[in-house]
C-alpha cells in the first residue's frame, strides 16, 4: 500500500499522470494532469485530474473531477457516476444513477436511474434519455426537443434567484 501511494504522490508531484489498483476495494485510481480511461475497467473507477475522459467500459461505479470531464459516448459505466468539473460533459450510457456538479454540465445519452444536477447551465442534447427523475438545481436548463426525461424534471431554485427573493 505505502509504495503505490508514493507512486501516485510522485506522479503528481512531477506533472506526470499515476494509476494504481487498490486490490482491498478493487478500485481503479487514476491521478494527474490529463488523464485518459480508454481500455476496459473492471470494477469501480476513481479519476481526479485537470481533463478526465472516460472512453472505455467501467464496470462498477465511477467516481470522476477535473476542469473538464467527458464521458464519451463509446463509454458504459455499469454503476452510480458522481462527477464534479467545470465543464461537464456526458455522451455515453450511465446503467445508473447519476450526480453531477460544474459550471456547465452536457448529457446527451442515456442514464437509466435518477439524475441530480447542480449547475449554473445544464443542457440536454437530442441523445439525453433520463430514465428516472431528474433534479436540477441552477439558473439555465436547455433542453433539446429529442431529450427525454421520463421521471420528469424537479427545478430548485438556482442561486440568483434565491438570492432576490430573500432580499426583495
Amino acid at each position: 500500500m505505502i509504495p503505490r501511494i508514493a507512486i501516485l504522490l510522485l506522479g503528481l508531484a512531477f506533472g506526470c499522470n499515476a494509476a494504481a489498483a487498490d486490490t482491498a476495494n478493487k478500485w481503479s485510481t487514476w491521478f494527474g494532469g490529463n488523464i485518459n480511461v480508454s481500455e476496459a475497467v473492471q470494477g469501480p473507477l476513481l479519476a481526479v485530474g485537470g481533463n478526465v475522459a472516460v472512453s472505455g467500459p467501467v464496470s462498477g461505479a465511477a467516481h470522476l473531477a477535473g476542469g473538464n470531464v467527458t464521458i464519451a459516448k463509446s463509454a458504459v459505466i455499469s454503476g452510480d457516476v458522481d462527477v464534479a468539473g467545470g465543464d461537464v460533459t456526458i455522451g455515453g450510457s450511465i446503467m445508473g444513477r447519476l450526480k453531477a456538479a460544474g459550471g456547465t454540465v452536457r448529457i446527451d445519452g442515456p442514464v437509466t436511474g435518477d439524475a441530480s444536477v447542480a449547475a449554473g447551465r445544464l443542457e440536454l442534447g437530442p441523445g439525453a434519455r433520463i430514465e428516472g427523475k431528474l433534479s436540477f438545481r441552477g439558473d439555465d436548463l436547455r433542453q433539446d426537443p429529442g431529450a427525454q426525461v421520463v421521471g420528469g424534471i424537479q427545478r430548485h431554485v438556482g442561486y440568483q434567484d434565491w438570492h432576490q427573493h430573500t432580499t426583495g
